[in-house]
């Protein structure tokens, strides 16, 4: 059996695909070799029912992952595995911005982006890919991301800036100013709990305020991590991830203003990294 795992910080998708032609999908939280460690990400699968009652019959392993950006990282991810399925004669685990490029190009040329919890680009040759800026996370980085409207939210909620009709909303999730501060200061998976704000607020899309907030951290993405191809305007430029996928009308509105076109959105590229081997 082949197992296919695409993780973001948030979430992984993991798509157990058996010889006969059996597809089946699970999530767990997001992994990352930044955060965690093989032992805790041995547990998270090990977790899973589905991951847990396949184990022996897994034989082949694609992961694609957040933080998977060098080879000590990806041992941290290939050790984890290797716990879980023994019989896994061969694992290859490759950063998320490979699935997202695989998923987008299809061989073909592009510029590739995620905008999801964080935010990263590249570009594809057809067959590599290639990097012009690094990532930097929710901190110093991450620009457009669901992490970095978050952080917008936050600001302004406890600066009492926000509209009313939106302060209110984030008041009912019953968090004191200290509780938020501590979220994003000294409790683990700060950029998650991030960009978890971003569904918390969705009713209020359509505020000229959010707009505001969304239309700016994509100009900011595209300004530094679009505009710093040599190329940007005469190629398609895809993106995957729940930001880009739910806010495609502004991100439009933003390419036409920054002379970009976009490409394909997908907003989760497990199906389409299967379909590389596999039609399903």
């Amino acid at each position: 059996m082949l197992l296919i795992a695409d993780s973001g910080s948030t979430k992984c998708d993991w798509l157990l695909l058996s010889d006969s032609g059996e597809v089946l999908e699970s999530q767990t939280m997001g992994l990352n070799p930044f955060f965690h460690s093989a032992e805790f990400m041995a547990q998270k699968m090990l977790a899973n029912p589905l991951l847990e009652s396949n184990r022996n019959a897994i034989t082949e392993i694609q992961y694609y992952g957040a933080g998977c950006s060098s080879p000590d990282r990806n041992n941290i991810v290939e050790v984890g595995l290797k716990t879980i399925f023994p019989n896994a004669s061969e694992i290859d685990v490759a950063e998320d911005m490979q699935a997202a490029a695989l998923a987008t190009c299809k061989g073909e040329k592009g510029i590739v982006c995620i905008l999801g919890t964080g935010s990263n680009s590249c570009y594809f040759d057809g067959t590599k890919i290639n990097k012009k800026v690094p990532a930097l996370g929710y901190v110093l980085g991450d620009e457009g991301s669901g992490a970095f409207i978050g952080k917008q939210l936050i600001k302004h909620y406890l600066y009492k800036t926000l509209p009313h009709t939106i302060e209110s909303t984030i008041a009912q999730l019953g968090f004191s100013n200290n509780d938020l501060l501590s979220k994003v200061y000294r409790e683990p998976h700060a950029n998650v709990f991030l960009a978890s704000l971003v569904k918390e607020i969705s009713m209020h899309n359509d505020h000229p305020f959010i707009q505001k907030i969304i239309k700016s951290g994509f100009k900011e993405f595209a300004e530094i991590h679009i505009q710093c191809f040599e190329n940007y305007q005469s190629l398609p430029v895809h993106f995957v991830g729940s930001i880009a996928y739910y806010y495609i009308d502004m991100l439009t509105i933003v390419s036409a203003e920054l002379d970009f076109k976009v490409g394909k959105i997908v907003k989760q590229p497990i199906k389409e990294l299967a379909e590389r081997k596999y039609k399903v």
